[in-house]
């Protein structure tokens, strides 16, 4: 089973794991979770045990509520009791109508990001419990309880945030009901937004579920671990037989056919993610018809997360299928993302236009012995550039200077600890910059 902290003592564990000098930025929006972990936190700061550390409280404010303005305000005010600076971001402008809560997450940690980057934080901490935890998992099994199902290992305590900022959960093996008991020992309250009980949602259902014993949660430690494991499978795999070429296509030889199906699936899923574009990985139902289409042997052609999956005698192909590529402007001192596959940083006086590579001449050269077919789809998939007067006219094709940088679709804004090897081998073959941030010895303890 998970072992279970004491709240104060996770907040000594945390802090231990840091270098001094360094700043904690520390999510808090009020309720008793995030409340508890900077006030635990502020305390165990007091044993002057950890000197050159500092904390800064951010809350983000979602404008989803009238009432949220005025939290935010009695959270600034506890921060001024405290004597830790505060600060407060608002998600503005228009909301979308269907799945808030999803982009509720991403505006937030977008904002926390850029908090982080302003204060120079080493590290991000949010409050979520082994009771979201639990919820989390119970969610998830609902949908698939298979022990195949890596949503079962539930969250990360470890994520890295738009490549650059470490999300730490030092609560996620503390219990609310401790956290609150904390907070009502030295006396200080806190808010509960009401959306977490309301039935309307479906993790306050299942809350509800949870709270009346129906079910017993699973225990993240264990399905932590396999996950783990089978995402360095995967990049064990795609090392013995894989490469990327032109940043657009993926070549491996017929012996990954013979690989173990789970560590075959859980690479394909995370290479269809990037080759597409997409931050999310082929569901549970597309992965297993790219097996049984693999299995099977023979040679031919499926489609899957807007990736073609070529397979010939001599190997399996991936790449970008050439339907809805898009046509980009980027004005003169701006940047863009194309296809959700490359970033381009227009840093010239002249706008530019990204649009996918006309295959033609060269297309042997630029992918030695690969069949032409796959070459010409994959030259395609390519982002060509092409820099304009302000009028609009063509002047003249790409220059060194505006060199599109590939992007790892997911895990550039989302990158948890079960996958750092995985996007460390995959960032190396793409040419992606990650660089992972000074890390903590959190990130050398084993996944809880």
């Amino acid at each position: 089973m998970t072992a279970i902290f004491r709240p104060i003592d996770a907040a000594h564990r945390l802090l231990a794991a840091f270098d001094p000098p360094a700043t904690l930025l520390v999510a808090i929006s009020g309720g008793s979770d995030s409340t508890g972990l900077l006030v635990l936190l502020a305390e165990a700061l007091k044993s002057r045990r950890y000197p050159g550390l500092s904390l800064i409280a951010a809350t983000v404010d979602h404008r989803l509520r009238p009432a949220s303005t005025d939290e935010a305000g009695e959270v600034a005010d506890l921060c001024r009791r405290l004597d830790i600076q505060h600060v407060i971001r608002s998600w503005d402008g228009a909301k979308p109508l269907h799945g808030i809560a999803a982009a509720a997450r991403d505006a937030r940690y977008t904002l926390l990001s850029e908090i982080a980057d302003t204060v120079g934080a080493a590290a991000i901490l949010t409050g979520h419990t082994a009771d979201d935890q639990a919820e989390t998992i119970a969610m998830r099994a609902s949908r698939r309880s298979d022990v195949g199902n890596i949503g079962l290992a539930g969250m990360a305590d470890l994520v890295l945030l738009h490549c650059r900022h470490w999300l730490v959960r030092p609560f996620l093996a503390c219990r609310r009901a401790d956290i609150r008991l904390a907070l009502q020992a030295v006396g200080i309250g806190w808010s509960d937004d009401p959306s977490n009980i309301d039935l309307a949602y479906e993790r306050p259902r299942i809350r509800a579920t949870l709270a009346a014993e129906l079910s017993a949660p699973m225990d993240a430690s264990v399905f932590g671990m396999r996950r783990q494991q089978l995402s360095e499978a995967a990049a064990d795999l795609f090392r013995q037989a894989g490469r990327i070429e032109r940043q657009v296509l993926a070549t491996f030889d017929r012996r990954l056919l013979s690989a173990d199906p789970q560590a075959l699936s859980y690479l394909l899923a995370r290479l269809i993610s990037v080759l597409g574009g997409r931050p999310h990985a082929p569901g549970h139902d597309s992965l297993n018809r790219i097996l049984s289409f693999l299995n099977e042997g023979q040679p031919g052609r499926m489609t899957a997360g807007r990736v073609i999956l070529d397979l010939r005698r001599d190997g399996l192909f991936l790449m970008r299928e050439s339907r809805d590529l898009p046509a980009l402007l980027v004005a003169a001192g701006s940047a863009a993302v194309w296809d959700g596959r490359f970033t381009v940083s227009n840093n010239g006086p002249n706008p530019v236009q990204i649009a996918p590579n006309a295959a033609g001449a060269g297309v042997e050269d630029l992918f030695p012995g690969v069949p032409s077919g796959v070459a010409r789809r994959a030259m395609q998939a390519m982002p060509q550039i092409t820099i304009l007067s302000p009028q609009g006219h063509d002047l003249q094709q790409v220059t060194p200077r505006i060199t599109p940088v590939p992007m790892l679709a997911g895990y550039d804004r989302f990158l948890p600890r079960f996958d750092l090897k995985l996007a460390g081998v995959l960032a190396a073959a793409f040419g992606h910059p990650l660089a992972l941030p000074p890390s903590h010895r959190l990130l050398t303890e084993k996944t809880s």
